[in-house]
């Protein structure tokens, strides 16, 4: 897409390195996961192999269309299906960001300040999360927990509520498996009766033993750790434990507020970082730390993969005064029936005029186009032609149908590819003992070059 000229240009991701280096690989990893990296990341899991399976058909006009009409010049356009997948389509995840910062920054956050802190916890407990991803849900509630008892301490005599938006980020800035939560809290609290009083400081030390207590406590609760060893991990002077908390962002300041949401909401990694080179199966990626990782295909897939998070798994939490509940009950008060006539007449003046703006904001919050324009700051709806607006006017699923228009539009046939280098066959035969000198030793289909009967190399 290019945005210095304000037209919209549909993406082409199979031009991408991160495209290619899936379509090239994702089969060749399939076969291999078992041997190669269940022992370290566990069975292959469902809800993988069907992001995986999505991804590869995103933005690609083959597998399903929309079409577009100009009513002013009648121009067509035609446009591919997303994948709509979380935490791996670097496409979709733009503007799940995008959808993201405008629903907290317009519906949630109060005229505060707000500010981000950061709970993290040792390398030692991070792999119980990634065997049973529910308990991320559960480190998100402790830490939740841990501002809500410093809040009660900061105000002993008043019963105050805080609030927190707190997102789970699974990768370290290498993408390694690194669960920690990112959490957008306000520097004020508020009583039942709608009273705010400001709070500015909480000891980071002190959260950072009540967070340390929670999620040990947690983890024993779910059998996930023997009450002998969270004892020990209690009298460890560096526990692994840390609760950061940033500089404060004002209420006015809305650009640094939307960068803000966009750090706790980010996708798992940069796309532009990603660099594949096809005649030697590698993958370069430079993090933003300034470091340089450089993998063969199977091994940055298997890195990629283990961040996606299982079928309703929630990676966006909402507590205290920003919660579901909390925002229902205020809202019920503000709709509450008045029994004066004046009271009468302007909540049904009020209901009528805010009736269609509510519909037709939520309508754009939900909408593709709208995301497109926030994210790469071009319309696309706007007809390049005539400036006016296109409109769906059909879409197409059919195969042959697709087949027809794509092949009339000369955009059917994709440009073929040199095949991939066998990395499985390298890595399997690197975990074989070198037996070529035992005379006695039976025949193996690796001493073959070509795939023949083995089942791991058949296509």
């Amino acid at each position: 897409m290019e945005a210095t000229r304000g037209v919209y240009r549909p993406r082409h991701p199979e031009q991408t390195p991160f495209y290619q280096c899936l379509d090239d690989y994702w089969e060749e990893f399939e076969r291999g996961y078992e041997i190669l990296f269940e022992k370290t990341h566990g069975p292959l899991r469902e809800v993988v192999t069907r992001a995986v399976k999505r991804f590869l058909k995103c933005g690609l006009l083959h597998f399903g269309l929309a079409r577009l009409r100009c009513d002013a010049c009648g121009r067509c356009r035609y446009l591919a299906y997303s994948c709509r997948t979380r935490c791996f389509c670097p496409s979709c995840a733009a503007k799940r960001v995008a959808g993201f910062i405008d629903w907290v920054c317009s519906r949630i956050l109060e005229p505060v300040s707000h500010r981000q802190v950061v709970f993290t916890i040792p390398k030692v407990l991070r792999p119980v999360f990634r065997k049973n991803r529910t308990l991320l849900g559960r480190l998100c509630r402790c830490a939740w927990e841990t501002l809500a008892e410093m809040y009660r301490a900061a105000f002993p005599a008043e019963e105050v509520m805080g609030a927190a938006v707190i997102a789970i980020q699974t990768a370290g800035d290498q993408l390694q498996w690194h669960p920690h939560a990112h959490a957008l809290v306000p520097d004020a609290v508020w009583t039942r009766d709608g009273r705010r009083f400001s709070i500015s400081y909480l000891d980071p030390h002190v959260m950072t033993r009540i967070f340390q207590l929670k999620v040990l406590g947690m983890l024993v609760e779910e059998c996930c750790l023997s009450p002998g060893f969270a004892d020990r991990l209690l009298t460890w002077r560096h526990s692994g434990f840390q609760v950061y908390r940033a500089e404060s962002v004002e209420p006015d300041d809305a650009p640094a507020l939307e960068r803000l949401c966009a750090y706790i909401g980010r996708a798992v990694f940069a796309s532009t970082r990603v660099e594949y080179d096809p005649s030697a199966g590698t993958v370069r990626y430079r993090t933003a730390k300034g470091a340089q990782l450089c993998l063969d295909a199977l091994e940055w897939i298997a890195l990629v993969i283990q961040h996606i998070p299982n079928r309703g798994d929630h990676t966006h939490h909402y507590f205290g005064y920003y919660s579901n509940a909390a925002r229902g009950k205020r809202q019920k008060l503000v709709t509450a029936p008045d029994s004066s006539a004046a009271g009468a007449k302007q909540q049904l003046a009020t209901a009528d005029a805010d009736s269609d703006t509510e519909d037709f904001r939520r309508q754009c919050r939900s909408a593709w186009a709208r995301l497109i324009l926030r994210v790469y700051e071009v319309d696309p709806l706007v007809c390049p032609d005539c400036g006016g607006r296109f409109r769906v006017i059909a879409f197409i699923d059919a195969p042959e149908t697709i087949r027809r228009i794509l092949r009339h539009l000369h955009l059917w046939d994709l440009p073929a590819r040199p095949p991939p280098v066998p990395w499985l066959r390298r890595k399997i035969e690197a975990l074989v003992p070198d037996r070529s000198e035992d005379p006695d030793r039976e025949p193996s289909s690796l001493d073959d070059d070509s795939h023949g009967s083995n089942p791991i190399w058949a296509d």
